[in-house]
């Protein structure tokens, strides 16, 4: 992808990053040490970034929110610096060119969401007294059809002082985010829906979640439709309007990634229904299926007009094609012998070289760390697709994998293994009756 115009469009991990409003496609891109925001427009495969705004110095800056309202759009740039929020906020007017906040009407801001067209912020700082000790969790919503957040002055406007999870003021919300009919604040320590309501005066209810908080405002995305989230707990969850929370787990691969806000990245594409993760290091996609790694580490995706997959991403290299099984003990304890290992596969590559191989990993105490398997001998299949690992073990893990699944043609429809009872000191009677 060609980009012409200012800023440095190479992976200097986690940035550049690309940004879909309903209107615009932005870019959020390094220029010397600074961070800089640009309009994007493609025309004929290459594209030019016009430089909007300065966000300030990239080592200052955590987060950047970009929310659209047509032809406006919000953008804040943010980070904790010694336990202060620090912010920097502007809204791109319709007619050309920025308005720095604040503005007698609106504070600086951490985050935004535009619900059915009224914005609701949070993350406030200001020294105006309109909005004199806000608090970090206080959630602040502009008048139906204004941007003007003073109550005084607009009786549809109003705030919620404080989340839940707030102790004293120091409780913060990272993102706020339309799922539905909702609005769901992210917070440190949790996670909030805000309800719109008509009486006794117009504004949000609140309904508390059941959920750990989030560490970052960089650890959630999604649509209006699905969020995913990484929690505190160092768990993938996702949430759908109801709204109902559903806890994936992963933490065996959440626990790789290097969770600090600076680093992390979560995007997610809505045509593909995917959600990509990672941490410059490390590269995951979530789908309807489940979790998978992938070489590409994605600093942000989205649809371009609606139909394009594009973004940007580094490469790790690594191109092989591998899938594992969880830990299989086969219904019984004890030492067991894995002769033969069949795989219903078909894997062609274009360069005529297309080998698969396969191994069983083991272990033989329950009492081991979850990922001390003893890795086994790598055997190549034959072709007929099979493989004969002969291990001894009370617990296996089966991988197969593809040197190369870059133009290549892979299906896997199943995976058995032969398996020897070789140890019958448990049983008692009868076994495998059925």
């Amino acid at each position: 992808m060609t980009i012409a115009g200012a800023g440095t469009w190479t992976i200097s991990w986690p940035y550049p990053q690309v940004i879909f409003t309903d209107y615009y496609t932005i870019g959020i891109a390094k220029d010397g040490t600074n961070l800089k925001l640009y309009e994007l427009v493609n025309t004929s495969n290459t594209w030019t970034a016009t430089e909007i705004v300065t966000l300030g110095v990239t080592a200052n800056i955590e987060y950047v929110e970009v929310t659209g309202f047509g032809q406006m759009y919000t953008i804040a740039a943010s980070k904790i610096i010694s336990e202060v929020l620090t912010v920097a906020s502007w809204i791109r007017n319709p007619a050309g060119g920025v308005t720095a906040m604040e503005t007698a009407a609106i504070p600086e801001f951490a985050t935004c969401c535009n619900f059915n067209n009224q914005a609701l912020i949070s993350g406030v700082t200001s020294t105006d007294p309109n909005w004199a000790d806000p608090g970090y969790s206080a959630v602040h919503w502009a008048g139906i059809g204004s941007f003007d957040f003073r109550i005084a002055e607009d009786k549809t406007a109003g705030n919620r002082p404080i989340m839940p999870w707030d102790k004293k003021g120091h409780g913060r919300v990272f993102k706020l985010l339309q799922l539905g009919k909702h609005v769901i604040a992210y917070g440190d320590g949790g996670i909030a829906a805000l309800s719109p309501i008509q009486q006794p005066t117009t504004g949000y209810g609140l309904i508390p979640l059941s959920s750990a908080g989030i560490k970052s405002a960089n650890h959630i995305a999604g649509d209006e439709h699905i969020h995913c989230f990484i929690s505190s707990n160092n768990e993938i969850c996702l949430i759908t309007p109801g709204p109902s929370i559903t806890i994936l787990g992963y933490e065996e691969f959440v626990d790789k990634l290097n969770l600090s806000g600076d680093r992390i990245r979560i995007s997610y594409v809505p045509s593909k229904k995917r959600f990509y993760i990672s941490d410059g290091t490390y590269g995951y996609v979530l789908n309807e299926q489940g979790l998978y790694s992938i070489n590409q580490l994605v600093t942000s995706a989205g649809d371009y007009r609606g139909n394009v997959l594009c973004g940007f991403f580094d490469d790790d290299g690594d191109y092989e094609a591998r899938i594992k099984s969880d830990t299989l003990d086969f219904g019984i304890r004890g030492l067991k012998t894995i002769s033969v290992v069949e795989v219903g596969t078909n894997y062609y590559h274009d360069s005529g070289s297309s080998k698969m191989y396969g191994r069983a990993d083991y272990r033989y105490s329950y009492q081991s760390s979850r990922e001390s398997f003893t890795s086994g001998k790598l055997i190549e299949l034959n072709p007929n697709g099979i493989f004969t690992p002969y291990t001894q073990a009370d617990e296996f893990r089966i991988m197969v994998k593809a040197e190369d699944y870059r133009n290549a043609v892979i299906n896997l429809d199943y995976v058995k293994t032969r398996v020897k009872l070789s140890d019958k000191r448990a049983i008692r009677g009868l076994y495998k009756t059925s």
